[in-house]
């Protein structure tokens, strides 16, 4: 099963009967992971969000400061949209706010009222969250979106952990020669469902080559054990699926490389075998609780009011 991007270059040749990379005047291993990943991107994705399943979903806090309206939508959520959009105030409670129309952002600029001194909606303009009323006091504001997956790059371009330590900041393995002091670096899961732990953490210090070392400046993340893996912000090591939609993403890729090699019966036969895998994968990720059904509640409804208005 091609957990990891090596895994899944090697399974394409297969499947295409191509030489190995040395030999192939074609395809380079790079060549074959690039059309993966607009797999990925443009193929795999989408159903999986279709599933509405809430996979790749993450948050990133933003301290809402009096008078700041405008925040920025996090750069890896898949096509620059959220899943939610929530203010927490400074005692930690909690509302989704609603969105309204771009075309009544200025008529709500201004709560026109003395007491109220928080934002209860938002427009989205460009790549920003743009708050309204304009906030007179400060919070939080919570962007929940769906993480695009590390552009899969090969194994040996990042780094798999075998130790830590000394400190709560060093992780330790066979570092890339070209990696450097100052890079910026995330933390990756080995093991389904090959999360990412850790975000655009910067090194300190890089110790490249054969039981190197990173320093972090801040603590790795706790997650983070022996055989996961360190890799350039953005990118990975490791295929970003769960294990059951990994084949549907090696079919995509051997479809793509098929049409380039322009073997059409190869193309049909191959693209009748991805369309199959797909269906037989969305009954697995589809609902994701089978015991239970989202219950729908209305959040401002008489008696969530007291609550939210307070």
């Amino acid at each position: 099963m091609p957990y990891r991007s090596d895994d899944l270059v090697s399974a394409v040749r297969m499947r295409c009967q191509l030489p190995t990379a040395a030999n192939d005047g074609k395809f380079t291993d790079l060549n074959i992971l690039e059309l993966a990943y607009e797999e990925l991107l443009t193929y795999v994705l989408p159903e999986v969000r279709k599933a509405r399943g809430n996979y790749y979903v993450r948050s990133l806090d933003y301290t809402v400061a009096s008078g700041v309206s405008d925040y920025n939508i996090p750069p890896r959520a898949q096509g620059a949209s959220l899943r939610d959009v929530t203010f927490l105030d400074p005692s930690g409670n909690g509302w989704s706010v609603p969105e309204i129309p771009l075309e009544d952002s200025d008529y709500y600029n201004s709560s026109g009222s003395t007491w109220w001194s928080t934002a209860y909606a938002y427009t989205i303009e460009g790549n920003k969250v743009r708050l309204r009323p304009e906030p007179t006091r400060e919070g939080t504001l919570r962007l929940r979106y769906y993480e695009r997956p590390g552009r899969l790059v090969p194994v040996s371009e990042a780094m798999k952990v075998t130790g830590f330590g000394p400190g709560a900041n060093q992780v330790q393995g066979d570092v890339p020669a070209s990696w450097t002091n100052g890079d910026i670096f995330d933390s990756l899961s080995a093991d389904p469902t090959f999360d990412t732990f850790g975000m655009d953490a910067p090194a300190i210090a890089v110790t490249p080559g054969v039981g190197g070392s990173i320093d972090f400046t801040d603590p790795y993340p706790s997650e983070l054990a022996v055989g996961d893996y360190i890799a350039l912000a953005t990118e990975s090591p490791v295929v970003q699926l769960t294990v059951e939609l990994q084949p549907v993403l090696t079919s995509a890729t051997v479809v793509r490389v098929l049409e380039a090699l322009g073997d059409l019966q190869g193309v049909g036969v191959a693209q009748a075998k991805m369309e199959r895998q797909m269906g037989q994968a969305v009954a697995h990720i589809q609902p994701r609780n089978d015991g239970a059904q989202p219950r729908i509640i209305n959040r401002h409804g008489p008696l969530r009011f007291s609550r939210r208005w307070q």
